[in-house]
């Protein structure tokens, strides 16, 4: 359990609040799972083999149950995030890129007093898809959606792999455009 655990935790030790625009490969989130999975398999037996719990039917079906998932999900995701930490510790470089703001969202927190979350959604320069950033309520307030162009920031590393800096101007001109979009 302390194992399951352990790989649980990982999610938040490893936790990088940079959004990732291309993952480094190879993709091991297979590999890993299924080896994490199988491991606590092995462990959930293990467990269930010892006298107190051999009498708890139910104890043992969740051992089973839940530490394989745990365990799981755990190696996988810190897999994902000690490959991400180890491509971006070799020699990287910035380079600023323009892209287009898809959509704004405001949310509110649940709890008291609520907070609000203003986010811009902005299309992938490198690949297909989009990525969430998180703006404050002056910038969410200036820029339209799909009528504003970012520059930001991105740092890469030889291997590909390229992740989100900051953003760096919300009003620029869009390429293909004559003139800086209007906010």
């Amino acid at each position: 359990m302390l194992v399951s655990l352990v790989g649980i935790g990982t999610i938040f030790l490893f936790n990088d609040p940079t959004p990732l625009l291309l993952a480094p490969g190879p993709d091991l989130d297979w590999p890993l799972g299924l080896f994490g999975a199988a491991a606590g398999l092995w462990a959930a037996l293990r467990i269930g083999r010892l006298p107190n719990v051999r009498r708890q039917t139910l104890g043992r079906i969740s051992l089973i149950v839940m530490i394989p998932l745990l365990l799981g999900y755990g190696m996988a995701n810190a897999g994902s995030r000690l490959q991400e930490a180890f491509a971006f510790r070799q020699g990287t470089t910035m380079e600023q890129v323009v892209v287009k703001v898809l959509t704004t969202d405001r949310r509110e927190g649940r709890k008291f007093p609520r907070k609000r979350y203003h986010t811009a959604t902005v299309a992938n320069p490198l690949q297909p898809g989009n990525f969430e950033i998180d703006i404050d309520a002056a910038t969410f307030g200036r820029i339209e959606p799909a009528g504003t162009c970012a520059r930001i920031m991105i740092e890469r590393v030889p291997s590909g792999a390229a992740r989100l800096i900051r953003p760096l101007d919300w009003n620029v001109a869009c390429p293909g455009a004559s003139g800086p979009a209007q906010a």
